[in-house]
């Protein structure tokens, strides 16, 4: 049970934004992170957060050395996602709550523009800004519909271009509405600020999420609470993001946890029968997708994209294992995947 006297106390100390971000072998990136945060972030008063899930990565020295006003938890073990999120967030003190990843940068004062809008409007429970990837393109997942068996038995980037030709002004992550806000489903918790209130309100982030989902379960909860979820085109932060590296580089262990999570969503908000049903169609896209590797590997692509085939091959086929029940995720297998990785 939440304590909100306990809470309330903390926001009466006068910090209008706590920013939030949960390290595991990101040092590389938090460096230019928090830079991006002390640089920018201009007439609000801010307090960061970091919590390092284990990683021993050198980020404690970086915060000791360079930016000694950041509170710094150092966990013993990697708590997951949503789990050092709350951890850090009892220990907050601001009226809003901006989950930022390490691997994000703010090139303006974004932090402020969705302060301000979030204060001008009580209803708002969660807001973001223009999120761009690497290479200043728009980052489009930022933005998601809630899952549905058709979305995900499809493709996020192809469902995502067929919502925005039939409606037109749904937004894209990198679009400028001005100073206008349009109304969204799902923010991902790279770059989400969330009232204080609100989020107290439907119990912080569902720990049964221990990676991916979290923010997608905390949205649907914001909006049955009767809270908008918003998009301002104002402030303008870079997430570089895992999406934006080569099949190569990306973990088997991301892609199987990614449907696990959507897995858990549907069990607690559409039931077990519908949740087995979305096992079953990522089964059925897997062998599709294999099967369209096998056709460029016989046609002769083995020889001109062996990395393709050899990574995307094993991804789907890791998928597909995970879709007939061979790979369940446990608490301790998800500790011992992240410490091979």
């Amino acid at each position: 049970m939440i304590d909100h006297g306990y809470q309330t106390g903390f926001a009466r100390t006068g910090i209008d934004v706590t920013i939030l971000i949960v390290n595991w072998n990101s040092s590389q990136y938090l460096k230019a992170c928090l830079s991006s945060i002390y640089n920018n972030v201009k007439g609000v008063s801010i307090e960061v957060i970091v919590v390092d899930n284990a990683s021993y990565d050198g980020s404690a020295e970086l915060l000791s050395n360079e930016f000694p006003t950041t509170i710094f938890i150092q966990s013993d073990s990697n708590l997951g996602f949503a789990r050092a999120n709350n951890l850090a967030y009892r220990q907050s003190r601001g009226q809003m709550i901006l989950f930022l990843n390490p691997d994000t940068k703010l090139l303006d004062d974004a932090v402020t523009t969705m302060y301000l809008h979030m204060q001008r409007l009580s209803s708002v429970g969660a807001v973001t800004c223009r999120v761009l990837n690497s290479d200043l393109s728009p980052q489009t997942w930022h933005l998601q519909p809630f899952p549905t068996i058709c979305n995900q038995f499809l493709d996020a980037e192809i469902v995502k271009r067929t919502l925005s030709m039939w409606n037109p002004v749904a937004p894209t992550p990198g679009s400028d509405t001005g100073s206008n806000s349009t109304g969204v489903e799902v923010i991902t918790a790279s770059c989400l600020m969330v009232s204080r209130v609100a989020f107290e309100e439907v119990g912080l982030f569902d720990e049964q999420y221990w990676m991916y989902g979290e923010d997608v379960h905390l949205c649907y909860r914001l909006r049955r609470a009767g809270y908008s979820i918003e998009y301002i085109g104002q402030g303008t932060v870079v997430h570089h993001g895992a999406r934006n590296t080569p099949p190569k580089d990306r973990s088997d262990f991301a892609a199987t946890m990614g449907r696990e999570s959507v897995a858990v969503f549907f069990r607690q908000t559409k039931g077990n029968v519908y949740a087995a049903v979305y096992k079953m169609s990522v089964g059925v896209a897997s062998l599709l997708r294999l099967l369209v590797i096998v056709i460029v590997a016989l046609a002769g692509g083995v020889v001109l994209h062996r990395s393709w085939v050899y990574f995307t091959g094993r991804r789907w086929l890791k998928i597909f294992g995970w879709s007939i029940g061979l790979q369940r995720w446990t608490k301790m297998g998800i500790r011992r995947q992240q410490a091979a990785l």
